[in-house]
């Protein structure tokens, strides 16, 4: 996910974050957790950083 968001000085920031999420373990309830995040003023720059974070976190499950 990417979206701008407001800031202060005007400039919009974009953020973008990898999550997981699946069931817990007898609750019946889903969990998540936020795998990387990263924001950035530069629109380019946040789905282009989020794509090789999630190869890393890929190849740290394979492991």
């Amino acid at each position: 996910m990417s979206e701008a968001l407001p800031m202060p000085w005007g400039k919009p920031v974009h953020w973008a974050e990898a999550i997981e999420e699946g069931p817990t373990s007898g609750a019946g309830e889903l969990a998540r957790a936020v795998l990387g995040a990263f924001a950035t003023p530069y629109v380019g720059r946040a789905p282009r950083r989020l794509s090789v974070q999630a190869v890393r976190i890929a190849s740290g499950l394979e492991s």
